[in-house]
């Protein structure tokens, strides 16, 4: 397994890599797999142009297999935390599910974790085993999540007399939501709107809602629920920036904002996209990284390169390659930088 930094890359980012681009990546960097990643692979099929089937299998199939384990999905997340579970967001991968084990021989522990329903769907795209339900499942769900209709947004915002200020500038966005989110007359609100937004059931709304009038008194919203906080704020960022013409209105914004949720589980976030190159970086904790798709790819064909040169079996950089070090080759590699200041005491924090 790779201890590299933790890093999520975006469906623009990863569908930039070649097949052997991103095995290249994978060794220096451990992925985490998010399932939004894999159902954005997975929606391409419901398009059933040949073209584009065959670009889902070839997406696929950069994983090898199955792919790593994936995070367990947000919104089980934000309910949990929204319910009083302490959701850690240090960077580090939350699994969904695993079976605890003690090697008594070796006095450790660890976490066994088997493939999830996400990662079959990963293979079975990969060697063309689909099934019919899974085809019109891919149609569904691509419908249904492009079907974000960003006018009820604004409806239910002007039902609940919440206003939306306008930026001066982009890099106004995110303290105008946490202000927003921040206003103790308006935090039941706001509340009540989230939670209509996240489409929770009416008996799970009435336990959340009951939990916050018990602790209102006592807890900000960013402290009564943190992940479901972080969700709320990229939320809102999104909205305020389309309702100002920041971005554009596109139907695709809100699958762009799920990645956007799990931010906070890993420490190398990777995209091309418009949105995440404005919102990532002001969301995102200090020592966390935003990098481009185009710039990581560009470090990697250097990397790359430069190994196809070396032919000697004794090259220096032929013996780093093979003992797994990373190949220094150029003191700018933007790889080299970030797994530097990753990889240090502390970085989980």
């Amino acid at each position: 397994m790779n201890f590299g930094p933790i890093s999520i890359s975006d469906k623009s980012a990863f569908q930039g890599f070649s097949k052997r681009e991103f095995l290249f990546y994978l060794n220096w960097f451990h992925e985490n797999l998010t399932p939004i990643l894999v159902m954005e692979i997975f929606s391409d099929l419901s398009k059933f142009e040949k073209e584009n089937y065959d670009k889902a299998i070839e997406l696929a199939n950069k994983f090898g297999g199955s792919g790593n384990p994936t995070n367990a999905d947000y919104l089980e997340l934000l309910i949990g935390s929204l319910l009083g579970k302490e959701i850690i967001m240090n960077g580090k991968i939350l699994f969904s599910h695993g079976t605890p084990f003690n090697d008594k021989e070796t006095n450790t522990k660890g976490l066994f974790i088997d493939i999830t329903p996400i990662n079959s769907l990963l293979l079975r795209i990969a060697t063309n085993k689909l099934t019919e339900e899974d085809k019109e499942f891919s149609k569904t769900w691509r419908k249904k999540t492009l079907n974000f209709d960003i006018d009820t947004i604004y409806t239910k915002l002007n039902q609940r007399k919440l206003i939306l200020p306008q930026p001066k500038r982009e890099e106004e966005i995110t303290p105008i939501a946490i202000k927003l989110l921040s206003n103790k007359k308006t935090e039941k609100d706001w509340l009540l709107f989230f939670l209509d937004i996240f489409l929770l059931t009416k008996p799970l709304k009435d336990k959340i809602y009951n939990r916050w009038q018990a602790s209102k008194h006592i807890y900000k919203l960013s402290n009564f629920a943190p992940y479901a906080y972080h969700c709320f704020l990229s939320f809102l960022t999104v909205v305020i920036a389309t309702k100002h013409g920041i971005i554009k209105n596109n139907p695709t914004n809100f699958l762009d904002l799920n990645y956007i949720y799990y931010l906070p589980f890993c420490q190398v976030f990777i995209s091309n996209d418009r949105l995440h190159k404005l919102l990532v970086p002001q969301l995102k904790r200090e020592n966390q990284f935003f990098v481009t798709g185009e710039d990581m790819k560009k470090d990697i064909k250097r990397i790359l390169n430069d190994i196809d040169l070396v032919k000697e079996e004794h090259h220096p950089l032929s013996l780093k390659i093979k003992n797994r070090e990373f190949p220094n080759i150029n003191s700018e590699s933007l790889i080299e930088s970030i797994r530097n200041k990753c990889l240090v005491p502390g970085a989980f924090s």
